[in-house]
């Protein structure tokens, strides 16, 4: 059986969490995006990525966006929308009905 390699795996774990922290409406047009983005990333960019995501995704979910802004800028993810007006766009998944 084919296994992917540890360095796929890794860019599909990265790619989950990134399109979760994704707004809602754009998580489809930017899944291929951020597929070639992971990508092209050098072995220590993907490495260095991995380590500032950590805990990013609670941060979030209690309404903190500081740091996912810091990270997306720090690899050229830039954006001009303020913090409320990101995370009134977010839609995190839930357990159950909303």
């Amino acid at each position: 059986m084919l296994e992917n390699s540890d360095r796929t795996q890794r860019e599909e774990k990265l790619n989950v969490v990134i399109i979760q922290l994704c707004p809602f409406p754009y998580r489809e047009q930017m899944k291929p995006l951020l597929q070639m983005a992971l990508t092209l990333l050098p072995d220590e960019k993907l490495e260095e990525l991995e380590n500032d995501m950590v805990g990013i995704p609670e941060e979030v979910e209690a309404g903190n966006l500081d740091r996912l802004v810091a990270v997306g800028k720090k690899f050229g993810v830039g954006t001009i929308a303020i913090p409320a007006e990101m995370a009134g766009q977010l839609m995190l998944p839930t357990d159950g009905p909303c």
